[in-house]
């Protein structure tokens, strides 16, 4: 089965593309006429008799639902959309609930509509996405004070050269600017419509991007860092003339992926706070799982990166020093293998033949 990470990319259809303003007055469920088996992770699989919830019926002939709270795509012709008149409940005082063809009620039952929603849920989801987006506006003035204060005033100095200043601020400004665009595009979703709002849509449309950026800075971090505690000294006598620490230089620097790993649990809350029909639900679940592998796959990649250049600094290799290492260039890859005892194996091997 493919990753989310493999295939958030793809169309089966997926919603994000467009992102549009899906506005529901009702909700719509669907009875699955036939079992489906979903192949991939964002696909639904449900059994004949199940009834789903609809988030989205885009053409094309695959619609998007949620059963038992998780949402995926299927096939639009493997269910029958259920008529209004028979979304209702027999409340017996004695015995299960059962359906109610006709919609009518008579004697003592009670008929109550089968699908009933919590109002708390869109006060919280208001509540998280009112926190997310205080926490995105923070972050993005933080890094752009950053950017501006102390990586800027560090260039002007004119103490340290250009090569060296670009592996120290990396792509970090090409990063604020899609920071701010995406900020900027949540909130006029929200502000456009904040019941229907997709902020996992905008997430996920804007996720290969920041994944691409996000790869970029963490390969280049290390290198940074090394940078600064090499010349610790050098750089301690610029941050006193521009009024900063080494330590707020190496947390700022860090910024960028620390934030990112606040996306996955934020979706969480997100999905928490949505009906089982909202439009966003299916890409908000697919969201989170993308970042969750973006923020892996970045630790995975700054970890292997700090690994090279330690080899690198220490020429831990036999027969080849540092100075000889580093005029090979570059590290391409560099991963753990195991290596057998040949000698023990051959020994044990004579050892169970006796």
């Amino acid at each position: 089965m493919e990753s989310s990470g493999e295939r958030f990319h793809e169309v089966i259809p997926s919603s994000s593309d467009s992102i549009p303003n899906t506005q529901q007055t009702s909700t719509v469920y669907a009875r699955a006429n036939h079992a489906f088996k979903g192949r991939n992770n964002d696909e639904l699989s449900f059994r004949k008799g199940d009834v789903i919830a609809i988030t989205q019926q885009l053409e094309g002939g695959w619609w998007e639902g949620t059963l038992h709270s998780y949402t995926g795509w299927f096939p639009s012709n493997y269910v029958t959309i259920i008529p209004e008149s028979e979304r209702f409940l027999r409340s017996r005082s004695n015995g299960p609930p059962v359906l109610n063809g006709d919609g009518t009620s008579s004697g003592s039952t009670k008929e109550t509509p089968l699908f009933s929603s919590d109002t708390s849920r869109q006060a919280y989801r208001e509540q998280v996405m009112k926190s997310f987006l205080e926490a995105e506006l923070k972050y993005v003035d933080s890094v752009t004070k950053f950017s501006d204060d102390t990586l800027a005033r560090i260039k002007d100095s004119k103490k340290i050269s250009e090569k060296d200043f670009q592996i120290l601020a990396g792509n970090l400004q090409l990063l604020i600017t899609h920071q701010h665009q995406l900020l900027s595009d949540i909130k006029e979703a929200v502000d456009e419509d904040p019941t229907n709002a997709r902020i996992g849509g905008l997430l996920l449309k804007a996720a290969p991007n920041l994944r691409h950026l996000l790869r970029l800075y963490c390969q280049n971090h290390p290198k940074a860092v090394d940078l600064i505690l090499r010349n610790k000294n050098f750089y301690e006598e610029i941050l006193k003339e521009i009024d900063c620490s080494l330590k707020n230089l190496i947390s700022g620097l860090s910024h960028p992926f620390r934030h990112l790993e606040t996306y996955p649990s934020m979706l969480n809350e997100l999905e928490r706070g949505m009906h089982e029909a909202h439009p966003d639900r299916g890409d908000t679940q697919r969201a989170a799982a993308v970042f969750r592998e973006i923020a892996n796959y970045c630790g995975t990649l700054r970890k292997q990166k700090e690994m090279q250049l330690e080899l690198l600094t220490s020429g831990s290799i036999d027969g080849l020093p540092s100075e000889e290492l580093k005029k090979l260039g570059e590290i391409s890859y560099m991963s753990i293998v195991s290596v057998d005892d040949v000698r023990a194996s051959v020994e044990e091997e004579l050892s169970c033949d006796r």
